[in-house]
Parts: structure tokens; sequence; C-alpha cells
């Protein structure tokens, strides 16, 4: 039997410093894998007991920009750091993307391109 791990981070507005709940969290592996949660109170997030492999994670959530981030490569347990969220402007349907080995420090605030 494989072991299992997991995929955990939290989502924030950058602007207003807010930990940002209910917002929409998918993670889709490369073997098929796919799941779908909330962020809590805090905005937190947490994927328990998959299989390693590559995933993307993806953050939702209406009026604020999406964000994904690719190649996590998950043989081990990881934190993906904060996510930060800006609220829309006048975009539409903006996705913001980037890989999960460009991050700074796990801190998922830079390094993305539209």
């Amino acid at each position: 039997m494989p072991n299992k791990y997991f995929i955990a981070g939290a989502v924030h507005d950058p602007e207003s410093d807010e930990c940002l709940e209910g917002f929409t969290v998918s993670l889709t592996g490369e073997n098929g894998y796919e799941s779908v949660l909330q962020t809590n109170d805090f905005g937190d997030f947490w994927f328990e007991r998959h299989t390693p492999g590559t995933y993307t994670l993806s953050v939702a959530k209406k009026r604020y920009l999406n964000r994904r981030v690719h190649d996590i490569h998950a043989d081990e347990d990881i934190n993906v750091g904060n996510i930060g969220l800006c609220k829309e402007a006048s975009y539409d349907l903006a996705v913001f993307e980037y890989h999960f080995a460009d991050m700074d420090g796990g801190n998922a605030n830079h390094g993305y391109s539209h």
C-alpha cells in the first residue's frame, strides 16, 4: 500500500491582510485524482491522504481573481503556504497561474503570469 500525504495551505487577501473564508479550493492530480473543498474560518485548507504524484491546485471565488498552482510534486507532506487572491478590478475570468517550484519560500504571492 503506497504512502498517503497531505497538501495544505491558506488563502488570504494581501490588500486587506484578511483570511478568506469559504473559498473553493480544487486539487487535481495527473493520476485522475480530483477533490474540492472550502477554506475554513482562517482561510486554511487541507487535502488529506492522497497518493504521491504531481498536482494542480486551483482557488476561486466570485469577485476575486482565480489562482492556480501547477507542478506540486507531492511525494511528502506539502504546505504550499499563503496564496494571495485580490479582488477583481475590471478583469473578465482572469486566472493567474504559477509553478510551485517558482514560489518564494512557499509564499504564493509572487511569480504568477496571466
